[in-house]
């Protein structure tokens, strides 16, 4: 079951990646929910039969709605997309429990994809791979890399810890320099957790330390930097033990 609910959820949180990289698309709502849908039914494809199809065209409707009214209630970006996210969590496990019965990964596809796996040369290496873990870390990557940037951007919001920047273009640009070495310095943290390499974290916060060496100077700043790596390593290296114990 738990390999069933890891790529549900995937199915979920890859286009949430692709349409919430942006800070604000809020012009963009019409578009994004296309491409939200587009992807999420053809993610979700491995997991229809006939039986279930209806099931899952009536939750993404269901889950779309909800998102709709929790942008029109809430102003807060953040604070929509983690709202969001709990929902997919929770609603989306009771989804799967509920009609466990009915719902598993289509045989037809899954021969086609082990026939293509067998055959192709490239890919006859995956054919022995464990897709139930294999799911699992997905699933935490997935979540690593952008509903923990969210959490991490809305408690900073909300203790008012923001960078001191001159101007909007170099505030964009820092920001989003900011993201892309937030989600390596935690997918490196989850990796070092998994290799049981704890020695290697020590070292990523020093060359973060280092290359910030003389901006540090800035109190302001120095304190946004500490408390965004601080909360940042925390989270990711929390959140990278409790995915271990469900692989291992």
């Amino acid at each position: 079951m738990l390999i069933l609910f890891s790529y549900f959820m995937g199915a979920f949180l890859i286009p949430r990646l692709i349409t919430h990289w942006k800070e604000d698309n809020s012009n963009e709502d019409r578009k994004n929910l296309i491409v939200s849908v587009l992807i999420e039914l053809f993610l979700l494809m491995p997991l229809m039969q006939w039986t279930s199809f209806y099931l899952f065209l009536v939750f993404i409707m269901f889950y779309h709605l909800i998102s709709y009214m929790i942008k029109k209630i809430v102003a807060n970006l953040y604070v929509v997309r983690i709202l969001e996210f709990i929902f997919l969590l929770i609603v989306g496990g009771f989804f799967l429990g509920v009609f466990s019965c009915i719902i598993d990964f289509n045989e037809a596809i899954q021969q086609i994809l082990m026939n293509i796996i067998q055959v192709h040369v490239l890919f006859s290496i995956y054919a022995a791979v464990d897709w139930r873990n294999f799911f699992i870390i997905l699933f935490g990557v997935l979540v690593l890399i952008n509903e923990m940037n969210t959490i991490v951007r809305f408690i900073l919001h909300l203790i008012k810890t923001e960078p001191m920047l001159n101007s909007e273009t170099t505030d964009s640009q820092e920001l989003g320099r900011g993201k892309i070495i937030g989600v390596i310095e935690r997918l490196l943290f989850f990796l070092f957790v998994f290799t049981n390499n704890y020695g290697s974290i020590a070292f990523i916060l020093v060359a973060k330390g280092f290359t910030r060496f003389r901006e540090l100077d800035d109190k302001n700043f120095a304190e946004y930097v500490l408390i965004g790596t601080l909360l940042s390593s925390s989270l990711s290296i929390f959140w990278a033990f409790y995915i271990q114990s469900l692989v291992f």
